[in-house]
């Protein structure tokens, strides 16, 4: 995946900061480690960077007449 924040820890508090610039109604989206991944999402990922390239195609349903 590619997250655009990452989260930074201060004085017991989780703050999440940009990486880069975000666009408007952007995603926000960060890095919760390999064993999290792993033990919840692992091949279920949905997010643009996963997401199969023709999932446009995928998810059309064509009907002759």
């Amino acid at each position: 995946c590619k997250p655009n924040c990452e989260p930074n820890i201060w004085r017991g508090r989780v703050f999440i900061h940009a990486t880069r610039n975000i666009k408007p109604g952007e995603e926000l989206g960060y890095d919760y480690g390999e064993e999290y991944f792993a033990a919840y999402i692992g091949d279920n990922c949905r997010c643009a960077g996963c997401a199969p390239k023709d999932a446009k195609a995928v998810n059309k349903v064509v009907v002759k007449a």
